[in-house]
């Protein structure tokens, strides 16, 4: 989803924007389909798609179909052929194909996308490959499409639920789904909590911080992108799926006391979240669980973090993430065999 808000944000500031997206790769490469790279007209762009090898050329792909107002172009970096950036071959030994298309026709939809992206909802974007498909965009928000480029039903076999590169007879078409930031809730706003509320907003997760403290939360501490801060005087009282949490969110739980990070993990247990950390040693753990289903453990993910020795705040938080990022990708690896099978 951070691409689309670039997007909208590019369109705001009265740039053209262009959309490059690996629809295909083969053998090891550095991102994987599904990866997207927003450039503007002034060639400027965030993220990579490669360790940096094809980029340049990317941009520069851009440039000419601006000049030519051509809208969409197809480029293959193949690892057995000369690399068109540096002359050699490209260092993962992979190949990718790379779909550069011009954003332009969805500018209109500007602020359907503005609410869609506000309202958590489901955005895809369906791209033709061929020129003399009967149709070479489509928009739909929630299952419903509203965009006015082509005759308003698609053929019944365009699969808008499988992201990715489909073929059906001669219509070769590409499935973008834009999906919302995962969300990550910290329990607990202790130092120790900074460096995990900063690197996951870094990371691209929306973040909030919950704590009983107000000192905790007031000032400039916990002032990060995409991250909220909510005191909880009383826990009893607080309905957290106006803060968007669900079965998909992320919970990080590290107050270090016992009977907040307890509430913490029953509220986090009645939400169905997949994954919840806890801080702590496992005798602690035990405490914590108490009057929790045997379920619990499940889910329930400690001592929290990959095992890779951390001893200070920054390399604990890293461990954290790792876990964290490890988990998410898998699941998504996994929906994505189920979607696609």
């Amino acid at each position: 989803m951070k691409n689309l808000i670039k997007m909208c944000n590019e369109w705001k500031a009265g740039h053209q924007v262009f959309l490059a997206t690996i629809i295909k790769t083969r053998g090891s490469t550095y991102r994987k389909t599904g990866a997207q790279l927003v450039i503007n007209d002034k060639q400027q762009h965030e993220g990579l798609l490669s360790g940096g090898c094809l980029e340049k050329d990317l941009t520069e792909r851009v440039k000419r179909l601006l000049d030519t107002r051509n809208s969409q172009e197809i480029c293959s970096y193949y690892n057995d052929r000369e690399d068109p950036v540096f002359g050699l071959n490209t260092g993962c030994n992979g190949d990718v194909h790379i779909l550069i298309e011009s954003t332009e026709w969805l500018k209109k939809y500007y602020s359907k996308l503005n609410k869609a992206i506000c309202q958590q909802s489901d955005i895809r974007i369906v791209s033709s490959l061929d020129e003399n498909a009967f149709f070479q965009r489509m928009l739909w928000i929630d299952g419903e499409r509203v965009d006015h480029e082509s005759p308003r039903e698609p053929k019944t076999f365009i699969k808008i639920n499988e992201p990715g590169l489909h073929f059906h007879d001669d219509l070769h078409y590409y499935v973008h789904h834009f999906q919302q930031n995962p969300r990550m809730f910290i329990w607990g706003a202790g130092d120790d909590a900074l460096p995990v509320a900063e690197f996951s907003s870094k990371l691209g997760f929306e973040v909030i911080v919950l704590d009983y403290r107000e000192s905790l939360l007031s000032g400039d501490r916990f002032c990060f992108p995409n991250t909220r801060k909510i005191i909880l005087p009383s826990i009893a009282d607080v309905f957290l799926e106006e803060y968007g949490m669900d079965r998909n969110s992320f919970v990080v739980i590290m107050s270090h006391s016992v009977k907040f990070d307890s509430a913490a993990i029953t509220m986090s247990l009645n939400y169905g979240c997949q994954y919840i950390g806890v801080l702590g040693p496992r005798e602690r753990l035990i405490t914590l669980l108490e009057n929790q289903p045997a379920s619990a453990k499940d889910v329930i993910h400690n001592p929290i973090g990959l095992d890779i020795a951390a001893d200070t705040p920054e390399e604990i938080t890293i461990s954290i993430l790792g876990e964290i990022i490890q988990f998410k990708n898998q699941k998504k690896r996994m929906r994505m065999f189920s979607e696609g099978s």
